[in-house]
């Protein structure tokens, strides 16, 4: 058991073992870094998907079968756009209504 001690000690002050130990220590931070960083954009990914899941279905409920252009429309929105389409869709008259720019 001393002599595993000893060289462990031995080891543990070899600046080499140390440059390597930094470095295997830093690349691990980034790694993590780089998973939570993706688990956080899958969750947002995610999110703007049911939303734009629920928009597509509450339009074609009110005004039937969604155009090209509108899906494209759904496709291409931001999540705040996202909900103001959901808003609009309880009150507006027109496909082109919940659509209309705000300028």
């Amino acid at each position: 058991m001393a002599l595993a001690k000893r060289a462990l000690e031995e080891l543990s002050a070899d600046p080499e073992v140390q440059r390597v130990a930094r470095e295997r220590t830093l690349v691990l931070q980034r790694q993590e870094a780089e998973r939570q960083a993706s688990r956080a954009e899958g969750r947002v990914e995610g999110r703007a998907d049911g939303e734009r899941m629920i928009v597509r279905t509450l339009l074609a409920r009110r005004f039937g079968p969604l155009e090209a252009g509108y899906e494209a429309a759904i496709a291409a929105a931001t999540e705040a756009m996202l909900e103001r389409y959901a808003e609009r869709v309880l009150d507006a008259p027109s496909l082109d209504a919940v659509f209309r720019d705000d300028g």
